[in-house]
């Protein structure tokens, strides 16, 4: 499929934005504006596998160890964040509570944590309750995640299960949003009738939906991302695109992607989210490389929309203070 011809007034490149974002070593070193100053990172991995038991990082040599906010931070190289959202690590799910715990001490113990996404079996459907009195009870945690789709569920099925949607819905009563994670175009119009189904629950939709961007394929994901944006409770976070870009990622590649999803949700619904440490996995990939990237993306788009997307969102959505 050819690339869309949208409104480009907030995607145009000169070269100086181009050589700076980088493909090779990105840095942020002289993209600092006013919306780039206090950005909130609205994806991130910290976990122990000490701690708690994630069988997913056994096929990850490389991030199969602890990662803290000191690992984090040291990171940064640069790049001007100054809030983090902890996301859940996919540990076993009997660990769920003691993962939520951990990164709760990290919070006391680093401001850079603003808020924490864990993990609950919402398919238990109201016997979730008792998981999410627990969550609330420690403070921070303003999300849940449990993820959807394979390999970590084998049922295809399993997003629009009554349960999940039982329990999913009960998330509004403590003002907690659901992550939509293990979502790609194979499962999106499923997670589109999870959210359709649960109309008070808040949904960030991550890392895109996963759009199959270095095959070039827009369809049917362009499509799911429109009828998904008709929902007034669903966002995105345009997070780790080069993941699925491949290993020779370019802007030029990325870019459209993006165009549909500003065109869909407009910056209003949009959030930066690095994925660090799963970032480092990609060529090229870090943190100060995801922020280059998208400030040369939305380059010529407004400071207030790209404040929006860098960090009021985030703010808002995961009630950070």
């Amino acid at each position: 499929m050819a690339q869309p011809i949208i409104r480009r007034r907030a995607f145009l490149i000169g070269s100086g934005a181009l050589a700076v974002a980088g493909l090779g070593g990105c840095s942020t070193t002289g993209l600092a504006s006013d919306a780039s100053k206090a950005i909130v990172d609205s994806h991130v991995h910290l976990y122990d596998p000490i701690a708690q038991s994630h069988p997913w990082l056994d096929g990850v040599t490389p991030i199969r160890k602890p990662f803290v906010t000191a690992d984090y931070r040291a990171a940064l190289d640069g790049a001007p964040v100054h809030k983090i959202v902890c996301i859940e690590a996919a540990p076993v799910l009997e660990h769920s509570l003691r993962e939520a715990q951990w990164l709760r001490q990290a919070a006391a113990q680093d401001q850079l944590v603003g808020a924490i996404v864990a993990q609950a079996p919402v398919e238990r459907g109201q016997e979730v309750l008792r998981d999410l009195d627990a969550l609330a009870g420690l403070g921070k945690v303003t999300g849940i995640r449990r993820i959807l789709g394979a390999p970590f569920q084998a049922d295809p099925d399993f997003p629009i299960r009554p349960s999940v949607i039982e329990g999913v819905r009960a998330l509004s009563d403590y003002g907690m949003v659901f992550d939509l994670a293990g979502i790609s175009p194979a499962n999106l119009d499923k997670a589109i009738q999870l959210v359709k189904a649960c109309p008070r629950t808040q949904f960030i939709l991550n890392h895109s939906g996963r759009p199959l961007i270095a095959a070039a394929q827009f369809q049917p994901w362009a499509r799911q991302m429109k009828e998904l944006a008709t929902l007034p409770n669903a966002s995105v976070k345009l997070s780790n695109l080069i993941r699925d870009a491949g290993p020779d990622w370019s802007i030029e590649k990325i870019r459209p992607f993006a165009e549909i999803a500003v065109q869909a949700f407009g910056f209003d619904r949009l959030l930066f989210g690095s994925d660090f440490p799963v970032v480092t996995l990609v060529n090229r990939g870090s943190i100060a490389g995801s922020v280059a990237l998208m400030q040369s993306v939305f380059a010529q788009a407004s400071v207030d929309e790209r404040r929006k997307y860098f960090h009021d969102n985030a703010i808002r959505l995961y009630r950070i203070s």
